[in-house]
Parts: C-alpha cells; structure tokens; sequence
C-alpha cells in the first residue's frame, strides 16, 4: 500500500490506516492458521517483523506522502479491506487505485476511485473484491486539495479598470503632444 500527498496538504501529515485481512470466509476476520507467519514492513522501517496471521486484522499504520505498509506471505485466498481517516481539518479527496504489479507504483492509467472525505471521517474500505489468488495486490491512496482558482474582483473589475487607466494615459499623451506642437 502506497500513499501520496499533493495540493494544499502538508506532505508530512500522518494519514491513519486500518488494514483488515480475510481467508476462507467473506467478511469476517478468520483465518483457518491463526498461527500462520507473515512478515510486515511498517511505514519508515528497513526491516520486516514476523507477526502471527491473527495480529493482522485490525492492523494500524499512519502513512506521509512517500511511504509504504507491505504484508508479504499471506495464503492466496486472503481478501482485505484499507480504510484511511482523514485527521486533518480539511475536507479532502482520496484517489484509490488497485495494480497486481507490486514491483512497480501503481500507474496513474489504472480505474480511480475518487471520494471526498470530511474532517475526523474515515474513507469507504476499499478492496474487498480484491484477491491474491491469481496476481499480488498494490494500493496506493492519493489525497489531495486541489489549488483554489482566484475570481471575483480580480478577475472581473480589474482587465477594465487596466483598460481605463491605458485608454486614459494614451489620450492625455495625445492632447499633450497636440498643445506642444501648436
């Protein structure tokens, strides 16, 4: 799971994550080896821990812009659900999109899920559907506040009042000149 930051955030904001991993029954938290080991690499860590299948569900991470939770070794049958909270005071967009190349970032062509989440709100679990029987599974989240475009005043009185203040110059040049010449 990727995460990216771009727009009116601060990029070093810390997004939380809840991860929910299923194996053999849709839905619910149950794995048929609660004793299974995967190996988990926190966001910011070099190294990955060992953890028991069972500590996984509810798995919390914080993410900034540029970092990365990865869980190698479950079975191919685990499905999973991410969900992030959005903790700051802004209302934000969430862009979501899904890639089997865990290899690579997951392109900007791949579907977009796009979802405005409110201040404290959490954001719709996403990935249900999504397996690892055929292929791995990448993630990656994008929040963003896109820049404000500037209107109003600015950009309504003043290209005429510019105008006014051209036209006007040009002409007291022009009766200028004419009383010189005379």
């Amino acid at each position: 799971m990727d995460k990216k930051i771009s727009g009116m955030i601060d990029k070093n904001n810390l997004f939380p994550f809840t991860v929910n991993l299923f194996h053999n029954k849709a839905g619910a938290v149950n794995f048929d080896n609660a004793n299974l080991q995967v190996k988990v690499k926190m966001p910011g860590a070099s190294a990955y821990t060992v953890k028991k299948a069972s500590e996984i569900p509810g798995l919390g991470a914080t993410l900034k812009d540029g970092q990365s939770l990865e869980i190698i070794g479950l079975p191919k049958t685990t499905t999973y659900n991410v969900k992030e909270t959005n903790n700051t005071a802004l209302t934000i967009k969430s862009d979501v999109r899904f890639s089997e190349d865990v290899a690579n970032p997951v392109p900007d062509t791949a579907h977009v899920d796009t979802e405005t989440v409110a201040p404290t709100a959490s954001s719709t679990e996403r990935g249900g559907d999504k397996n690892l029987l055929l292929k791995d599974s990448h993630v990656a989240y994008h929040n963003h506040i896109d820049e404000i475009t500037p209107t109003g005043v600015v950009l309504t009185v003043a290209p005429y009042a510019m105008m006014l203040a051209v036209a006007g110059s040009m002409g007291f040049m022009f009766f200028n000149r004419k009383k010189e010449e005379e």
